[in-house]
């Protein structure tokens, strides 16, 4: 089956597609403007130091959608968990898409949106040559990120897949699928606000398929590799979800626009947050828990006080010749600062 599929109206700006170890922005401004394309390389990529974090998260009852604020970072996601039980056949075959749809039909490892002519559907396409079979009846979510640099804003959509074996093969290191893009251009605004005011989401999983030649529709021939559907899943969002979802867009639009959106600058200052090398999902709970006297929860006046309360508590034992005393009331002196350090990592581990 061959399901053939152009459409002239999508915007002009093609969405950045990170992946197999570098960043690539394809950028072709509206007004026919020169383009160009901006390259950040995994060996040049600084990682900065790491620092444990609290991340703020919210769930709905349902458990089927998360919201995780991460100020440090300047980013919020919202996880939506997908049902691998919804998987179908799919809906359609080979995807002879627009070439505006480059990432989509060059890359092995991606995710984007593409339309169907005369159809005001978004679809959502996964494409993982040779291996999106490992995709099928495993646990997945679907992430929208909304991240505020401080030179603007930029939106992120990723699936994340939680299995190890897709870990191995994944271009760079983690089973994630990931999509950003500029807001520079009210088509690109138009383009995703549409995507997300839809009432379901569809998601095509594709493999390369065996159409070994691509004519754009000029009829040029391209060496692009067709993607081939080969399941599919349907999600129904709630109006909450979608209401909240829609939000956070409009309130990163009205950012991007406050702040000017510089768009390559952007790019900079997120390589810096989110380094190629670490996986750019946030986590819901910190796995691991920093605590020290830098750290601003911890009391510092409680290791001060078990530190004049040692000293205090040796000079006596010297004194009154009772050391069997000594254990007893060094871990008096050290109980208040024990006792906040349990609470505040019950607190980290339990928020």
């Amino acid at each position: 089956m061959a399901y053939c599929a152009f459409n002239k109206n999508i915007p002009d700006e093609v969405p950045l597609i990170v992946g197999q170890g570098k960043y690539t922005v394809y950028e072709n401004p509206i007004d026919g403007g020169s383009g160009y394309v901006l390259l950040f390389s995994k060996e040049n990529t600084k990682v900065t130091n790491k620092k444990t974090v609290k991340n703020i998260s919210q769930e709905n009852a349902n458990n089927d959608f998360q919201i995780i604020n991460n100020k440090q970072k300047k980013t919020t996601q919202i996880k939506i968990k997908l049902d691998p039980s919804k998987i179908t056949d799919p809906e359609f075959g080979d995807l002879l898409l627009s070439d505006k749809y480059s990432q989509l039909l060059s890359k092995k490892w991606t995710i984007g949106h593409f339309k169907l002519d005369d159809d005001k559907q978004t679809f959502l396409l996964v494409r993982a040559d040779k291996h999106i079979h490992k995709l099928k009846n495993v646990e997945m979510e679907l992430v929208y990120s909304f991240y505020k640099m401080p030179s603007g804003g930029v939106f992120g959509m990723f699936l994340n897949v939680f299995s190890n074996e897709l870990s191995k093969v994944s271009p760079h290191g983690f089973p994630v699928f990931e999509f950003l893009t500029g807001l520079d251009y009210s088509e690109t605004e138009e383009f995703i606000k549409n995507f997300l005011k839809q009432d379901i989401l569809h998601i095509c999983f594709a493999d390369k398929s065996n159409t070994a030649y691509y004519k754009d529709i000029s009829g040029q021939s391209k060496n692009y590799s067709i993607p081939k559907c080969q399941f599919e899943l349907k999600h129904s969002l709630d109006i909450k979800l979608k209401k909240t979802i829609l939000e956070k867009f409009e309130d990163l639009l009205n950012y991007h626009k406050k702040t000017g959106g510089n768009f390559n600058q952007c790019m900079h200052e997120l390589d810096t947050y989110f380094p190629i090398s670490e996986s750019p999902i946030l986590k819901s709970k910190e796995q691991t828990i920093e605590v020290s006297l830098f750290n601003k929860h911890t009391k510092i006046p409680h290791i001060l006080f078990g530190i004049v309360w040692s000293i205090f508590s040796v000079w006596l034992c010297v004194r009154e010749n009772q050391y069997g005393w000594l254990i007893l009331l060094l871990f008096l002196g050290f109980l208040p600062y024990l006792c906040e350090v349990v609470l505040f990592r019950e607190k980290q581990v339990t928020k």
